[in-house]
């Protein structure tokens, strides 16, 4: 299960800019397509792109105890495509190359997990 969400920030911190990607406390297969998903990121959106992680337990993601993750039964794990609350993020987001960029890093993540999942 992947949940696609768009991140904001509260208007009196300066506000952040990046990706990340979220999977639910402990080890488990989400972990596994987070970095994934987090590789397909680096790969897809521009050079320079802040990538938002927490490597503190050896994988890209990070640990979160959102009810999406926490009460689905399947490998789940959320995005975090950029901040609306950044004018540059923001801007990126609206443009045509922005969106593109986003739905292909879903669904050439996807793609490979699925090739990974069926053996090939």
């Amino acid at each position: 299960m992947v949940s696609i969400h768009l991140n904001a920030s509260q208007k009196n911190q300066e506000a952040p800019i990046g990706w990340e990607v979220h999977t639910y406390l402990g080890k488990s297969a989400s972990d596994e397509y987070a970095t994934i998903f987090w590789n397909k990121a680096k790969e897809t959106l521009p050079v320079g792109t802040k990538m938002r992680g927490d490597q503190s337990d050896g994988d890209p993601d990070w640990d979160s105890n959102f009810a999406v993750l926490r009460d689905t039964v399947c490998p789940a794990l959320l995005t975090e495509n950029l901040f609306m609350t950044s004018h540059e993020d923001c801007k990126y987001l609206n443009s045509e190359e922005g969106f593109e960029a986003i739905v292909n890093l879903h669904i050439k993540a996807m793609q490979e997990i699925t090739k990974l999942r069926n053996g090939k």
